[in-house]
């Protein structure tokens, strides 16, 4: 039940990546997309200011109350609402502003990520390097924050097409729409799992990697 040390995954991991996805789904970005990257990101940071709040406070209440730590969870310093923070930040700068090409640009950020992880060797960096920086010590929490911004914009995907039939008057026809569109993305992506699960260069799930599979 509790989260895996490297390949596989748990309950925990699946309620952790359900949150990220349901987050895309809700958040104040598809209602302010329609203005400048810049007012977006404004927009986002003062969204995100209670995640601040909670990132440094639980950091303090670790450090001050000595309590136990899995350092390979998210790092040393870094925490789950820290990444929450850095994905809610960086979302208007990579996300398309109209669904219609939404998933495929989601596939291929994921791909170039995954390749990214393969010529940098940072599988290895992650699992295997010495804690002697900051980013080497919060290696799981920065790099697997570019895995789970990706699990965020499929969220989104799924809010915007929401969003767009809802302003188009068509409430009613929300739901089918809606379930069509999860519906054919699953089948594409359980598709793509099974293809990425038998490279051996991408590998199993890893929580510590958030690797394309």
């Amino acid at each position: 039940l509790c989260k895996v040390e490297v390949d596989g995954v748990s309950y925990m991991d699946t309620g952790v990546g359900f949150l990220v996805y349901l987050m895309g789904t809700v958040t104040r970005y598809l209602r302010n997309k329609n203005q400048s990257t810049m007012t977006m990101f404004l927009k986002q940071l003062q969204a995100g200011f209670p995640l601040i709040v909670l990132g440094i406070g639980r950091s303090i209440a670790v450090a001050l109350s000595n309590y136990q730590k899995h350092v390979s969870e998210h790092g040393v310093h870094w925490n789950f609402f820290v990444t929450l923070l850095v994905i809610t930040l960086l979302v208007p700068f990579i996300q398309p502003r109209s669904s219609k090409n939404l998933f495929w640009s989601m596939l291929i950020k994921i791909g170039i990520y995954q390749v990214a992880m393969n010529l940098f060797n940072m599988r290895d960096f992650i699992l295997n390097a010495p804690r002697d920086s900051f980013l080497s010590a919060n290696r799981e929490g920065i790099i697997g924050s570019f895995g789970y911004l990706m699990i965020f914009t499929a969220g989104v995907g799924v809010g915007q097409v929401l969003l767009e039939e809802a302003e188009k008057g068509k409430e009613k026809n929300v739901l089918p729409k809606v379930v069509r569109y999860l519906l054919d993305k699953t089948i594409i992506t359980f598709v793509l799992y099974l293809v990425c699960s038998q490279i051996s260069q991408v590998g199993e799930v890893s929580r510590r990697t958030v690797n394309a599979t």
